[in-house]
């Protein structure tokens, strides 16, 4: 139904949330390819519709977890690191909005999430270490920590070092 809606409405007020929900409703149905497309059109439709630039880093987000779910690790990144830009060039002024801090962290995140899934823990680490140092905020510095705890057990679970399982207790403590 957000199709024909979508098509009957090509104006319509609510067509990027329209659009944005049929995205999250083909992903959530194991259709990453169908969502993928479509993020992606209601990323460049965010910039000829001038409908700012949150939903620019809204649809850059969504396509990479599309990309994450597909297994298209190497394009999740890049695209979760354009979320991330556009989510921090989105946010103006003293207030920064609740929604833009939490992309930015969640998409800090999905970088080190596709080290995670490819295997490279050590990656994984160096890269969410380093944002917990240069967090711009409690909630990337917290998703920081929780990246490193998932890289730190995921190692320790493969290797069964117990000690880098230690760490990853104590990773997962400091993100909370």
């Amino acid at each position: 139904k957000l199709t024909v809606w979508i098509t009957a409405n090509p104006d319509g007020y609510r067509l990027p949330d329209a659009t944005l929900a049929l995205g999250r409703a083909q992903l959530a149905a194991g259709k990453a390819e169908e969502a993928i497309l479509t993020f992606k059109q209601l990323a460049d439709d965010s910039l000829s519709k001038n409908w700012g630039p949150i939903w620019g880093a809204r649809a850059k987000f969504e396509q990479a977890r599309a990309q994450l779910a597909k297994g298209e690790l190497g394009n999740a990144r890049s695209t979760f690191r354009a979320a991330m830009s556009a989510a921090q060039t989105a946010a103006t002024g003293d207030q920064p909005d609740e929604e833009l801090v939490t992309l930015e962290a969640e998409a800090s995140v999905g970088i080190g999430q596709t080290m995670v899934q490819e295997g490279k823990f050590d990656d994984a680490l160096s890269y969410f270490r380093d944002l917990a140092r240069r967090a711009s905020s409690d909630a990337v510095r917290a998703a920081a920590k929780a990246g490193e705890g998932e890289a730190l057990y995921l190692k320790a679970k493969g290797t069964g070092d117990v000690d880098v399982l230690r760490a990853a207790q104590v990773a997962l403590a400091e993100a909370n």
